[in-house]
């Protein structure tokens, strides 16, 4: 079982503040929370994943440190919204629902 240190979780948290892709801020979520002495059943359990897929993530991160759980440029169609477009969206769905409830 890999160790995460604090020191290590409470940087992952400062680079976490900056990331807009949701899916590299899951992967970083995970290590924090391997940081702060959550199991992986407890991390997949909070993260909505497979304990097998948050093991993944703690290997890649021991073996290539942050830049390894971040995206690399995908070929193909990942469409994939930050948190403010997801934001913004649900926003005019919202609207159109609260206009039909009327």
């Amino acid at each position: 079982m890999h160790k995460i240190s604090i020191e290590e979780a409470k940087k992952i948290s400062e680079i976490r503040n900056t990331i807009k892709d949701k899916k590299e801020d899951k992967r970083l979520h995970a290590i924090q929370l391997r940081g702060q002495g959550k199991s992986n059943k407890e991390i997949a359990e909070k993260l909505d994943t497979s304990i097998k897929v948050v093991n993944n993530w703690i290997c890649k991160y021991v073996k290539e440190g942050i830049e390894g759980l971040l995206s690399k440029g995908q070929k193909g169609n990942h469409r994939n919204l930050t948190f403010e477009q997801e934001e913004e969206m649900l926003k005019k769905f919202r609207r159109k629902r609260t206009k039909k409830d009327r």
